[in-house]
């Protein structure tokens, strides 16, 4: 679990300087995690930006697809972990639980 929280504070971050990098750009994304990765994306598409921004957001996109693998991996695994077993099970069927907390 600190693990996992970990890499979601990693991405958060990552997230969030990306946004700013751009902004300092004049691209200004709407608020949510999905704005910024499709406006990256088309901008990346489109090779506005110097050569080296340009570099560096690829590498940095590519920073991110790996922390948003690594996370949906330890979801996976809390899941898998969470059907075997029987305690687990019993806190599952609490509305509002899932396999992550239990």
């Amino acid at each position: 679990h600190r693990m996992r929280e970990r890499l979601v504070k990693d991405r958060t971050a990552l997230c969030n300087q990306m946004r700013g990098l751009l902004t300092d750009y004049g691209y200004i994304f709407p608020v949510g995690i999905n704005a910024v990765l499709k406006g990256l994306r088309e901008i990346l598409e489109q090779g506005e930006l110097s050569g080296m921004m340009q570099s560096e957001l690829n590498w940095t996109l590519i920073e991110y697809d790996l922390l948003s693998r690594r996370i949906d991996h330890i979801n996976e695994e809390l899941k898998r972990y969470g059907e075997q077993d029987q305690q687990c099970q019993n806190l599952i069927s609490i509305p509002g639980i899932g396999a992550h907390i239990a």
